[in-house]
């Protein structure tokens, strides 16, 4: 028979084992970055709340499409835009700090070689074409990274056999803002190579990064 005494108590641990997940669950309902990016197809620009980037509807001749949290706290975000030229290009604000874990004299280098790395690992098919810095001037200053070029195999024409895809080239920049990394990733056929360097420098340009004093 259960006695009255240990009904009682495993009545309060369970209340307040309820009460401990309302509590996580309110808490986790006030944070930011974990409400939806916004509806898809909304008009309405993201701002990100943490780092107070924000991304228009349009930028250039880029239309937004999707929009990713990349963690449970909402401070790595990735925003997706693609062009009627059939450039697809994102854009990932996340912090510095989750890059290494002391610091170091460069942590921007140390960081753009570990993306290099996953993105040659996960796609064996791609060969770096080029590799060198990247500048870009927001609110009147000029900003280094890193950038990298590479063909492989066009994404968009998995349905076709491997010998019959078209080349594809994709783009890598990295550059550092205070605490936070900005990292653009394009994608496109090599066939319109000319004609997407234009339009990624317009977008370049175009998507205004927030000042260091905001």
């Amino acid at each position: 028979m259960i006695s009255f005494f240990s009904f009682t108590r495993g009545f309060r641990v369970l209340v307040a084992a309820v009460s401990t997940c309302l509590l996580i669950s309110c808490i986790y309902s006030e944070i930011p970055g974990l409400r939806p990016l916004g509806p898809e197809g909304s008009d309405e620009s993201y701002v990100h709340e943490f780092s107070n980037f924000v991304f228009p509807k349009k930028v250039g001749h880029f239309l937004r499409l999707d929009m990713h949290n990349n963690d449970r706290h909402g401070r790595d975000v990735s925003v997706e835009y693609n062009s009627d030229t059939g450039i697809m290009l994102t854009v990932q604000v996340y912090p510095a700090w989750r890059s290494t874990l002391e610091v170091r004299k460069d942590p921007l280098e140390e960081h753009f070689q570990g993306v290099m790395g996953t993105v040659l690992r996960n796609s064996p098919d791609a060969q770096l074409i080029s590799e060198g810095p990247a500048r870009v001037t927001q609110n009147g200053k000029s900003y280094s990274g890193k950038m990298a070029v590479m063909t492989m195999q066009d994404f968009r024409a998995k349905s076709k056999p491997s010998r019959k895809r078209p080349k594809g080239i994709s783009d890598l920049r990295l550059f550092r803002l205070g605490e936070y990394f900005i990292k653009y990733r394009m994608a496109y056929s090599e066939a319109i190579r000319g004609k997407a360097e234009k339009e990624i420098k317009g977008f370049m340009i175009s998507l205004k990064w927030p000042s260091e004093e905001s």
